[in-house]
């Protein structure tokens, strides 16, 4: 079998993808498209690739999902032990 390399944002994407879903749970498509201010097309895009999320879309998602800081920098952040080593 090939050697598989996971990436290093995978994790990263795994915890965005996790908070994008909680925050779309109680909602429609329509509503949260409106509430993030994009076409349907581009939600679904988000919800695919969550790295793809601009910094006014990010700052709204954390209003509006109203979720502890740990959480949302869990996010966005790399965990120290998964920095590259030299």
């Amino acid at each position: 079998m090939p050697k598989v390399n996971i990436s290093r944002t995978a994790k990263l994407n795994d915890a965005s993808r996790k908070v994008y879903s909680f925050f779309c749970a109680g909602i429609s498509d329509d509503q949260a498209c409106k509430i993030m201010g994009y076409s349907r097309p581009t939600h679904y895009k988000r919800q695919k690739n969550p790295e793809q999320f601009t910094l006014g879309e990010l700052r709204i998602l954390y209003r509006e999902a109203k979720l502890p800081d740990e959480v949302f920098m869990r996010m966005i952040r790399e965990e120290p032990d998964a920095q590259r080593r030299n």
